[in-house]
């Protein structure tokens, strides 16, 4: 009875390895398995702050790798579970081969990888303060925009590589569309720092790195904008401009019924001596705010100086008005100058063809007169005038 029951127990173990080589190796056997997009991370970052130094671009994000496991081991893997890491800590300025290193779950192994390096770039480390923008997390509805109540910073610091940073304009807060509704929620989220286009840019840190919001979802609606324009003339510089004629707002629905359109206060133009954008202030109702899409409007000013530019006139080609038929005229100088201002441009083909000039001799008789000259172009320009106001004539009776 004993040596048999001991054949059972060895017979009991036997059947027991067995499935469990059956299952190992059938039932969930050993296979590979492909993940083509595994993002590049970045350790040691703080070793280039050191040097003052930021990652500016890599010529990879991702890589492909292949692992190998019991299938049941890869059926639960994504991309998160695999690690691929460059080393930045002896990275210098300028361009960097760096080593990838790769790590699996525990009973995961790898058997290839696409790439072994990563390239990297870095320049110069540079700071600035952006502003920051609570918009939808993805593309917005029609006609609806979350309005912020409170918020938990106006400003945020981005700090990375200097062509990097200039990129940024500003720290867009996401929040969700589908859970705001007309009450207001609070949400803690972490921001992204973006470009004009709002395409995110990478690298880039921020501080904050997160944000706490109070929103509610609100209407928008485009109504015409009002702007008065301040542009003085001078010699100096010739000003020319584009305004915006609509702008976007958003608030409560039964607030924006009310609002046939939005003035803004006087622009000034002339302090502006360089071409760019001015910024706008707006003459807001009560509970009416400006859209995202609109918060980058502003006048475009493109600015010119003015040159001066002296043009010789002959005097031959002066006409003597209202001369008595019985004298002929004879000038004192051979030329006469005009003083053009103008843009370069215009200046740079200007001839004597290109004006007229007169005299009026209406009532002389014979003997020498200062007659004031009269200075006109067949060409629009910004001012024309004669070096001297008079110009001496010698009036003498025919032969």
């Amino acid at each position: 009875m004993e040596n048999n029951r001991k054949i059972n127990i060895i017979l009991s173990l036997i059947i027991a390895f067995c499935g469990w080589l059956y299952v190992m190796y059938n039932v969930d056997p050993t296979t590979t398995r492909t993940f083509r997009n595994v993002s590049i991370t970045y350790s040691n970052e703080k070793d280039l702050e050191a040097k003052g130094i930021a990652l500016k671009s890599a010529d990879k994000k991702s890589v492909e790798i292949e692992v190998e496991g019991h299938r049941s081991e890869l059926n639960k893997m994504d991309d998160s579970d695999i690690k691929v890491r460059a080393d930045l800590s002896d990275a210098g300025k300028g361009e960097n081969t760096l080593s990838l290193h790769v790590q699996t779950p525990p009973k995961v192994s790898i058997v290839s990888k696409s790439d072994e390096t990563v390239t990297v770039n870095t320049e110069a480390m540079d700071t600035r303060s952006v502003p920051g923008r609570v918009e939808y997390r993805t593309e917005r509805t029609s006609g609806t925009e979350p309005i912020v109540e409170e918020q938990s910073s106006d400003y945020f610091s981005v700090t990375g590589a200097k062509s990097k940073v200039k990129e940024v304009e500003y720290v867009r807060i996401p929040v969700e569309e589908q859970k705001l509704t007309g009450k207001t929620h609070t949400y803690s989220v972490s921001v992204i720092p973006v470009n004009r286009s709002g395409d995110e840019i990478t690298h880039v840190k921020v501080n904050p790195a997160k944000a706490s919001v109070a929103v509610f979802k609100g209407s928008t609606k485009s109504v015409p904008l009002n702007i008065e324009v301040n542009n003085p003339v001078n010699d100096e510089y010739l000003r020319t401009y584009s305004a915006p004629k609509k702008i976007e707002i958003k608030g409560k629905k039964e607030v924006l019924e009310k609002v046939e359109s939005i003035s803004a206060e006087p622009a000034d133009l002339e302090k502006m001596t360089e071409s760019g954008r001015l910024a706008l202030n707006y003459k807001l109702p009560d509970g009416v705010f400006v859209a995202n899409s609109s918060l980058n409007l502003g006048i475009t000013v493109n600015v010119t100086e003015y040159r001066t530019k002296e043009i010789e006139i002959s005097t031959k080609d002066v006409t003597v008005k209202n001369l008595n038929s019985k004298y002929k005229p004879t000038f004192e100088n051979k030329t006469i100058t005009a003083e053009v201002t103008d843009t370069g441009s215009m200046l740079e083909s200007l001839t004597a063809k290109d004006f007229d000039v007169s005299v009026d001799a209406s009532g002389l008789r014979s003997g020498p007169h200062s007659l004031k000259g009269t200075v006109n172009s067949t060409k629009k320009l910004h001012k024309v005038e004669l070096e001297s106001e008079n110009i001496n004539i010698y009036l003498s009776k025919k032969d």
